[in-house]
């Protein structure tokens, strides 16, 4: 029952205007952080599932940036030593549409969406990339079409967070297979971008020498290629 409601809350939050205040209903929520996980959850995953097919595409714009804002300058958010911090990088990845349980709240017709808010998917990236699991489903998210216009700008913080990473980071052979397939993606339909920016390349280039260096055989494929044009 109580999932419902906030699922009907989120409906409501994405039909009121602007001058009826509907921060009044999500920051409560919001503001309760990782706390509540399983709640904020439920409450996020409607707003973007249901919200944006409701609300003005504007208006859900202008609410979703708001909510992000609110949450990045709320304690509740930031990282503590409490053990509910861990449930941090899952919570930031329901923010942009990426939930525990499912692969992407995002369908091809989305990107639109996703192109107005970059600044934000790259904001919120290094909060879900210092965990390998929230790592592992954002950059597989980035090899489906939904995600096309964030590929680019999100080489710079997985390339950050990769070259500082500890081992442990690194223990999921799974994350550095998700990262081959996203070079990948990025070579075989971004190369200009790459090629018409010194800094991208070079981080292109030790990301993948980073993958290679653990024997992925993606990247070693990828570098291979690489060489041979």
């Amino acid at each position: 029952m109580l999932f419902r409601s906030l699922g009907q809350l989120a409906v409501v939050v994405a039909q009121l205007r602007p001058d009826e205040r509907p921060e009044r209903y999500w920051q409560p929520i919001l503001s309760l952080g990782p706390r509540a996980e399983a709640w904020v959850s439920h409450f996020l995953n409607d707003w973007i599932s249901r919200g944006k097919l409701i609300a003005d595409r504007d208006i859900f714009l202008q609410y979703w940036r708001k909510m992000i804002d609110f949450c990045i300058s709320s304690k509740a958010w930031g990282k503590s030593r409490s053990p509910v911090s861990l449930h941090l990088p899952s919570l930031w990845l329901n923010f942009i549409g990426l939930p525990k349980y499912r692969s992407s709240l995002w369908q091809d017709g989305d990107k639109d969406f996703i192109a107005d808010m970059v600044e934000y998917f790259v904001i919120i990236a290094p909060r879900v990339l210092s965990s390998e699991n929230g790592a592992i489903r954002l950059i597989s998210w980035l090899s489906t079409p939904s995600s096309e216009a964030v590929r680019i700008p999100m080489l710079e913080p997985i390339y950050g967070i990769a070259e500082q990473a500890p081992w442990q980071w690194w223990r999921r052979q799974d994350l550095a297979t998700s990262i081959g397939q996203y070079l990948i993606l990025l070579w075989n339909q971004h190369r200009d971008a790459l090629h018409n920016d010194p800094k991208l390349m070079l981080q292109f280039r030790g990301l993948l020498q980073a993958i290679a260096d653990k024997h992925e055989p993606l990247a070693l494929q990828l570098q291979t290629h690489i060489a041979s044009h």
